[in-house]
């Protein structure tokens, strides 16, 4: 059994950190302000829908997906956009988690995208349930 301990870690270890679901189902988005950690009312709105309708979702996660253009030449604002990216993350699962959602949660930054000041959530099922299977990229 100890022999298998280091080989399964070693194998953990090369997976790809990112995963999605194929076909999960698009709930919200949460739009920030430029330069700001914070959603808006109509973000708040759209989080505290998603709150009441959770007990309709079946068993799954939520994926938490921000996107930035990482190709920025200016290391300083590069480190930055990751920063507000995070925080950005951050203020979506503290709130969510403070209202008792029911269900866990996993994030996601794209640096290869577009930066919108958009958070995009979306229910992935477990395979087990009949959804879609997480897939890593």
């Amino acid at each position: 059994m100890a022999g298998k301990f280091p080989l399964l870690l070693l194998s953990l270890l090369t997976l790809p950190a990112a995963a999605s679901c194929i076909g999960g189902n698009d709930l919200v988005e949460v739009e920030f302000g430029r330069n700001s950690s914070y959603f808006n009312h109509e973000g708040k709105t759209e989080l505290d829908k998603l709150l009441a309708d959770s007990q309709q979702l079946t068993d799954g996660y939520l994926l938490l997906e921000f996107s930035f253009n990482k190709q920025i030449s200016d290391k300083k604002l590069r480190e930055y956009n990751m920063w507000l990216a995070q925080r950005r993350i951050e203020r979506v699962k503290d709130y969510l988690t403070k209202k008792q959602l029911p269900h866990p949660m996993i994030t996601r930054i794209l640096t290869a995208g577009d930066e919108d000041r958009i958070l995009s959530l979306t229910f992935c099922e477990h395979e087990e349930s009949g959804g879609t299977p997480l897939v890593a990229e």
